[in-house]
């Protein structure tokens, strides 16, 4: 039984060595997304309003109901 854990484990470093290390960590990737905004309010106000439009565009239109089912 261990010696099917050890050959799985040496499977895995073997793969985790050809893949550059900053595609494993996303925090990397999230950092460099944020310099595509000039402050974190720019930021929040377009995820915002992604995240508010369809629902207050469909409220407004009375289509809200329709669309949530």
């Amino acid at each position: 039984m261990r010696r099917r854990k050890f050959i799985e484990a040496l499977s895995f470093a073997g793969i985790a060595g050809a893949v550059k290390p900053s595609q494993l960590l996303a925090a990397e990737q999230h950092v460099e997304s944020l310099s595509l905004y000039k402050n974190d309010r720019q930021y929040w106000y377009e995820l915002l309003y992604k995240i508010a439009n369809p629902v207050v565009s469909n409220l407004a239109n009375g289509t809200l109901k329709k669309y949530a089912t």
